[in-house]
């Protein structure tokens, strides 16, 4: 019956996002997706042309060459942005369902992700610097459940992804590596976030990566965009998030402090260093002096998400209730007053409950569309 209950709700949720999404001209950006073939094992890339409510267009790549490789970039790599361009006939358009298409399997789960790379984003956490930290979490479909549970205070951030056709392992090899942007989310749960993230230095990361990681929480949406230019492209990206069919978030990509190539450059000078916690184990960005093939950068979210910082009069208020109901006996000032911000945040209902539908977008990008179980 669960199942049962649990595929409605996936079918639902799909008809209910049916929605024209606007889909680059390839002189501007390759639109990749894979997809099962009928009868074959394989999954053939396609370059998508259109996409309207649940079916798309697309021109089969992998038929037109009689190549089927695990990772669309491969085929952009092989035979040229150029080459896919004059290959293209629209006579041989077909037609696909949206839930026909896969993730890339190349993802892999150790990602690198950037907090508070927007400046408005900065102004609401009251973290007043950018940060990179790990993100260990296998990527999931774009229609899919994110679970929470009754000690969770789970919130979303939209973001613009890229992953790479190669290894990352200097600035020149950044620019000659076809890159891949896509969109993705990431999902958190602040409760943890706040019972351990470094108040000192909180732009150490620490705790970002306990928050973060793990199943549901990184949900990739269905393309993967190859840009022409890239630095044109991000600036013609908008991202959102809606909740309940309420915008949430909404923000220019080029709003971004940190670009992609600087974030790179970041990755490259600091990330084997063993500078993170995920567990009671530390931790490195990269395990090489390269980013893998399979790593994705995850370059910030716009503002709009659920937490918010604790304002200087609940940090006196709940300051004095640690003094006057002799809490000092048992924890700290810092530990209470974050204690009580997750509690006041459980009473207040804002975060995700089961039930919710949450739609992220972007130009270009497609949308993911979740709901939130138990």
């Amino acid at each position: 019956m669960l199942k049962k209950i649990t595929s409605l709700c996936s079918l639902l949720l799909l008809l209910s996002a049916a929605s024209e999404a606007e889909i680059a001209q390839p002189a501007v950006a390759l639109t990749l997706a894979q997809a099962n073939k009928q009868g074959s094992e394989h999954l053939s890339t396609l370059l998508v042309l259109e996409e309207k409510g649940t079916t798309l267009k697309a021109f089969d790549l992998s038929e037109h060459y009689n190549s089927y490789p695990e990772d669309p970039l491969d085929i952009v790599s092989s035979k040229g942005y150029e080459e896919i361009l004059s290959v293209v006939d629209s006579s041989k358009l077909k037609t696909y369902q949206l839930d026909e298409l896969k993730l890339s399997p190349v993802i892999g789960t150790q990602h690198i992700a950037a907090g508070t790379n927007y400046r408005a984003h900065q102004e609401e956490t009251n973290i007043h610097s950018g940060f990179l930290f790990p993100k260990i979490s296998k990527p999931t479909p774009f229609f899919s459940q994110v679970k929470t549970s009754p000690d969770v205070l789970l919130d979303y951030e939209v973001e613009l992804c890229v992953r790479f056709q190669e290894r990352v392992m200097s600035k020149e090899n950044f620019d000659r590596v076809v890159k891949g942007f896509f969109l993705c989310g990431d999902m958190s749960d602040r409760a943890l976030l706040l019972r351990t993230i470094d108040v000192d230095n909180q732009a150490s990361g620490i705790g970002f990566t306990d928050a973060k990681s793990g199943d549901d929480r990184f949900p990739v949406g269905p393309y993967t965009v190859v840009p022409k230019n890239w630095q044109n492209f991000i600036g013609s990206v908008e991202l959102s998030t809606e909740v309940n069919g309420v915008q949430r978030q909404k923000s220019n990509a080029s709003k971004m402090i940190k670009k992609t190539d600087t974030l790179v450059e970041d990755v490259l000078r600091i990330g084997a260093n063993k500078n993170w916690l995920y567990g009671d184990r530390s931790i490195p960005l990269i395990d090489n002096a390269y980013i893998e093939k399979g790593s994705v950068i995850l370059t910030g979210t716009p503002e709009g998400v659920i937490f918010q910082s604790i304002t200087l009069t609940k940090k006196i208020m709940w300051g004095a209730q640690w003094a006057l109901s002799f809490s000092f006996l048992d924890s700290s000032a810092v530990q209470y007053v974050l204690e009580k911000a997750i509690e006041s945040g459980f009473e207040s209902g804002r975060y995700l409950q089961p039930g919710d539908s949450v739609k992220l977008s972007g130009t270009f990008l497609g949308s993911i569309n979740l709901i939130v179980t138990q």
